[in-house]
């Protein structure tokens, strides 16, 4: 039996990324100077030619192992599928349009040699465009590198949400089982990767960078669009309303995993959430204000959330003080009793609004 299996989910990568993609992907990976390993291709019910392609592959190297799933699935649900059948010792997820060094599976079980207390290696990488030329770093420093403690190790990773390229390493097999499922929260289906994340990593996993450019990962226009979701709404100030009630809910989803008595590890959670909202702001105004009016009212919110931006953690794993707890409520009053009660003065009563406000509350009055 291979010591490692490497799970590689498709849905229509011809008609979504154009010929190309997918074959260099594969050969990227049977490419690998360790050849120990089983690829196994779960299609999502693809309609264009990537069945093809994959069945094409797997008839001419014994290691690949392709099937077409009986469901459609979103995308986490395809990997946990795969991920619960593994039968090797290690694992790791890859996706159809990515690229690796020849050295990269290579590299990484060396390192498992000298590190078995170790439970995850990742490597460092670059991000590629549609010509597979390389751009920026995919981690532009090495602090993460999670084999401290379960405290510090989650708060670093809750506070970065560096998904990319840590999901992407390999794994101890039953680790990742451990971890599963991934679990969405709500109909966006967005950051179950970093809820299973937080999991991992409050579960006391250990994951280690080896800083080397090894793993590269296709970078594309990602804009922030209408998505075609039930009950998504389309007026900008609410879409963005929307995302801060789908980031209260990644909080309540993660806090459920967190030791009674950790203070700390539900404000780095709060201030995750909060910290991303600020760019999904920038987006709504940049790609989706249809007018003047819009884009004053968007501008005005941008500048009160901009005192939440100062009030955030300075450092990923800060001492717990009368400082840290000062700036954790002021953070809910700004956003409860500045930024969405002058939403509600813009707008008609809206359900979204109402159950946002809601939520805050319930989150604001749970003791830490």
């Amino acid at each position: 039996m291979a010591k490692l299996s490497i799970l590689l989910p498709v849905y229509n990568s011809i008609l979504r990324n154009g010929n190309g993609y997918l074959t260099d992907a594969l050969n990227s990976l049977l490419s690998q100077t360790d050849k120990d390993f089983e690829l196994h291709i779960l299609d999502n019910i693809s309609t264009d030619e990537t069945p093809d392609i994959c069945r094409t592959f797997a008839a001419k190297d014994s290691r690949i192992q392709f099937k077409v799933d009986t469901v459609q699935r979103f995308p986490e649900a395809g990997i946990a599928e795969l991920a619960n059948n593994v039968t090797t010792d290690y694992m790791m997820v890859a996706n159809c349009d990515d690229l690796w060094n020849h050295y990269y599976i290579e590299s990484l079980f060396e390192l498992f040699t000298t590190h078995p207390e170790i439970d995850m290696i990742y490597s460092n990488g670059t991000f590629v465009d549609h010509n597979s030329i390389d751009g920026n770093p995919l981690l532009q420093d090495t602090r993460f590198t999670y084999n401290h403690d379960m405290e510090h190790n989650f708060c670093l990773s809750i506070q970065h949400r560096n998904v990319i390229p840590l999901l992407f390493g390999i794994f101890k097999t039953t680790t990742y089982q451990n971890t599963l499922p991934y679990t969405p929260f709500d109909d966006i289906t967005a950051n179950v990767d970093n809820l299973f994340l937080a999991k991992f990593f409050l579960s006391d996993y250990k994951a280690l960078l080896y800083n080397k450019p090894l793993f590269h990962y296709r970078d594309r226009p990602r804009n922030l669009h209408e998505k075609i979701i039930d009950g998504m709404p389309t007026n900008p100030i609410l879409i963005w309303v929307y995302y801060i009630r789908h980031q209260l809910r990644f909080y309540k989803a993660v806090i459920q995993y967190i030791p009674q008595n950790k203070p700390k590890l539900k404000m780095a959670t709060f201030d995750s959430c909060l910290r991303c909202l600020l760019p999904l702001l920038t987006w709504v105004i940049r790609d989706l204000t249809k007018d003047t009016f819009e884009e004053t009212i968007l501008q005005t919110i941008y500048r009160k959330y901009s005192m939440v931006q100062t009030l955030l953690f300075q450092n990923s794993y800060p001492v717990l003080d009368n400082t840290l707890y000062h700036n954790h409520y002021k953070k809910y009053d700004i956003l409860s009793q500045q930024i969405l009660p002058y939403i509600s003065t813009i707008l008609s009563p809206d359900p979204i609004l109402n159950s946002t406000t809601t939520l805050l509350s319930e989150i604001q009055s749970e003791p830490l």
